[in-house]
């Protein structure tokens, strides 16, 4: 998800809300419409006690809380943010998704610019809300994967638009679900961040993001080489937190930490020297400010200036969340190396067939994926139930392609980056997988072509 910073200490941390401008012509001396009351269409994101800027609960206009809070009733509104010259502080929304209402008690720099001329996100005249989270005493990485999971984007990556009360009535209905509950860690609705895993291609050089040595530990500098589609160049992000071989949620997962200088990838912890956002302008930047970007100077990866193509990326993309499970789980590190489920010995339907392959495990991969082929892998076992990293090594040498890869009946759609040649590549994501040897694993597109399989690694 694309994050807007605010680099003010006692402005919102990260996230903003914009509603769509009143009718063209009633405007004011700055160009944008005047405030006004009523039900519109606005586009819903959050900011936390974790990603706040600085981190913490300070707000620039205490009204009703000295620090931010709120309950989301009428009486104890939840704090939210934006420019004074669009709500006043004080002022108040109502939500109607998470049946809550919020209180204007706090700053946003990007608010006001697009409010007042062309700010981040378009303007004049667009209306920018950035709403209040909580998450203090609670996992940081689970608290800001909630704010992901709750943005919510077209299929095109342009904002989703839903209705707001402006000014409302002190009658709505409530929702007493908490956004986050920090004690056990549920987002509102159960929701889940969507999450991609990819290579990452530097604009300016061609190469692309790499583990050098595929190290699987913290303290390693992040560098770039020539995009091979290989395991250490397979990064995954959950919307904030860049890791690699594992979410950032996993024990023993490693992220990008920098504040300048050299990008390390240190043990996740979810703090704002690893907190990031890629842009839609193509960058990756920093959320405490703004200001820093993943930029390149020859095989060197730094936190440094977010100008020109050398700060500009290829990155994945992604339009459905991850799988979920239905039964409480556990997160759980895969036994060192895993086990392997060779594709030739899986269940095999609808034209996918075996085909010799020199460079497979075996000696043997499965072709004819996608467009009604399919591939079951059965009998995947775990001895107890949990989220455990899947690396899918695969062939895809003419493009890059993706498939349905369904777990024991949840659906999520992989993208598998274009491999070298006849070469194999691979692609790590998290599954939700049961006790036992009960769990399928199966590959499928009913409109394309996906690559052709290796085999998997659980």
């Amino acid at each position: 998800m694309r994050r807007a910073t605010v680099p003010s200490a006692v402005t919102a941390g990260i996230v903003l809300v914009w509603i769509t401008a009143l009718a063209a012509g009633n405007t004011t001396a700055s160009g944008a419409p005047p405030p006004a009351a009523g039900t519109q269409q606005a586009f819903l994101t959050l900011y936390g006690w974790w990603d706040n800027t600085p981190p913490g609960g300070d707000i620039a206009y205490p009204q009703l809380h000295k620090t931010a809070g709120g309950t989301g009733t009428y009486a104890d509104p939840i704090t939210f943010a934006t420019y004074t010259g669009e709500v006043k502080p004080g002022g108040r929304i109502f939500v109607p998704r998470v049946g809550k209402y919020f209180i204007m008690e706090d700053g946003c720099d990007e608010c006001k610019a697009d409010w007042t001329g062309k700010g981040p996100d378009g303007g004049p005249g667009l209306w920018h809300f950035d709403m209040w989270e909580g998450g203090q005493g609670g996992n940081p990485i689970s608290a800001i994967e909630c704010e992901d999971a709750l943005t919510d984007y077209n299929a095109d990556n342009t904002p989703h638009l839903e209705p707001v009360v402006v000014d409302p009535p002190a009658d709505e209905a409530v929702n007493t679900e908490p956004i986050f509950d920090s004690g056990s860690g549920r987002c509102f609705g159960g929701a889940k961040p969507v999450i991609t895993v990819g290579q990452y291609k530097n604009n300016a050089t061609g190469l692309c993001l790499d583990d050098p040595g595929d190290k699987t530990t913290a303290g390693w500098t992040l560098a770039m080489a020539a995009c091979d589609g290989s395991p250490e160049q397979q990064f995954t992000f959950d919307g904030t937190f860049l890791s690699i071989h594992a979410v950032a949620n996993q024990q023993g997962a490693v992220c990008a930490d920098a504040k300048s200088g050299p990008i390390v990838f240190k043990t996740c912890t979810g703090g704002p020297t690893q907190q990031w956002s890629a842009n839609t302008n193509l960058t990756i930047s920093d959320i405490q400010t703004g200001k820093k970007c993943f930029t390149v100077s020859g095989t060197s990866v730094t936190a440094g200036s977010c100008a020109g193509a050398a700060a500009q990326w290829t990155f994945p993309t992604a339009t459905t969340p991850p799988p979920t499970s239905t039964t409480p789980t556990t997160t759980t590190t895969s036994p060192p190396g895993g086990t392997s489920y060779e594709a030739e010995s899986a269940a095999l339907a609808g034209g996918a067939t075996v085909a010799s392959c020199q460079q497979c495990s075996g000696g043997k991969k499965v072709s004819g994926v996608g467009r009604g082929g399919t591939v079951t892998f059965t009998g995947v076992g775990e001895p107890a139930a949990g989220d455990y990293p899947m690396t899918v090594f695969y062939l895809s040498g003419s493009a890059a392609r993706s498939a349905v890869v369904t777990v024991n009946g949840v659906a999520r759609t992989v993208e598998f980056p274009q491999t070298n040649g006849s070469s194999v590549g691979s692609v790590t994501v998290t599954v939700p997988l049961n006790a036992g040897t009960g769990n399928a694993v199966s590959f499928a597109n009913p409109t394309a072509a996906s690559p052709s399989l290796d085999r998997i690694v659980v």
